[in-house]
């Protein structure tokens, strides 16, 4: 699955709460319109939905294990019909979303952490030019201000995200 569809299932349940798990039809609704050129992993995670598999992971007492995902992910191949690689990718991504993914590999700590500091730096970079071109009166370019927009705090919505 591209890099953020557990980060997205993140946002999604943060923000609608947990009810968001028990309700298919929302969470299909919202991934439609948030990811709706990625039908084949929205119907994957929906899928995985209907198989409880959330319910599963929210139930264990810390993250997923190795042994742990394989017979969810068999689970979710035999009762699903999913070939085994996107099954087993969409346990892991689930377990991300839900904070149970082994240390390892969750990485959501330290790329959150490198996507701050990236936007930070960006901001920065573009404000500089926009305070150049305000000094030298010129007209700051169209793209230092969507620089300046993407590189907005983590936590705000980015222009090419939209709203939730």
């Amino acid at each position: 699955m591209p890099e953020d569809a557990a980060n997205m299932l993140t946002r999604l349940i943060e923000r609608y709460g947990d009810e968001l798990i028990d309700d298919p039809k929302r969470l299909g609704a919202l991934l439609s319109d948030l990811r709706g050129e990625r039908r084949r992993e929205n119907r994957a995670i929906l899928l995985a939905l209907e198989e409880r598999i959330p319910e599963t992971l929210r139930a264990l007492e810390g993250p997923i294990d190795e042994i742990e995902e394989r017979r969810l992910a068999l689970t979710l191949e035999g009762n699903t019909g999913l070939d085994s690689a996107l099954a087993t990718l969409t346990i892991r991504e689930w377990a991300r979303a839900l904070r149970k993914a082994p240390r390892g590999e969750e990485g959501t700590e330290s790329e959150d952490e490198e996507i701050a500091e990236g936007r930070l730096r960006l901001r920065a970079e573009a404000e500089l030019r926009v305070e150049s071109s305000v000094k030298t009166k010129k007209r700051p370019r169209p793209s230092d201000y969507k620089k300046l927009l993407a590189a907005t705090p983590v936590g705000r919505v980015r222009a090419s995200e939209g709203p939730l």
